[in-house]
């Protein structure tokens, strides 16, 4: 592909995005992770994190956060399911997703079909009847917070 035709995907890409504390942030709803993978392998960008955490708003929605970097430009593509979640692993395009996509499926329970090599592996062996003990905390946070703000409006 030539420099030029990077350059229009590039600028495309950066178009449909929000720039938000320095990061190009868009919130995807009509592509996979993988689709985005590709996309993003195309013009030559770097895999720098896969990430997950519940939506604030509703502790049912779990967002899957890639976070790439093109040229010392962050680019975060965020994907929203409802739990129990399963996305497209982006391992056959970034090999080094495989460690983010073991500690969101250890962490939070999110399976990624496609990745061969998912399994538990990063809790102690003391903590293996823990299930998606970071998924557990995260909704529990979320509805204090939720009972606060109700306790709130009826004071």
């Amino acid at each position: 592909m030539g420099k030029q035709n990077l350059s229009i995907i590039f600028e495309k890409i950066k178009n449909s995005c929000t720039l938000d504390k320095g990061v190009y942030r868009n919130t995807i709803k009509d592509q996979t992770p993988l689709e985005v993978a590709i996309m993003m392998r195309s013009i030559n960008a770097r895999l720098v994190l896969v990430n997950a955490f519940l939506d604030l708003q509703d502790e049912r929605t779990i967002i899957l956060e890639n976070l790439y970097d093109i040229d010392g430009c962050l680019f975060s593509f965020q994907f929203k399911k409802n739990l129990p979640a399963t996305f497209t692993s982006i391992t056959s395009i970034y090999p080094n997703a495989n460690w983010g996509e073991r500690e969101c499926f250890e962490m939070f329970g999110i399976d990624f079909s496609d990745n061969k090599d998912i399994k538990n592996g990063l809790l102690l062996t003391s903590q293996k009847d823990l299930k998606t003990p970071l998924l557990k905390q995260e909704i529990e946070k979320i509805l204090i917070r939720k009972n606060k703000v109700q306790e709130d409006k009826i004071v």
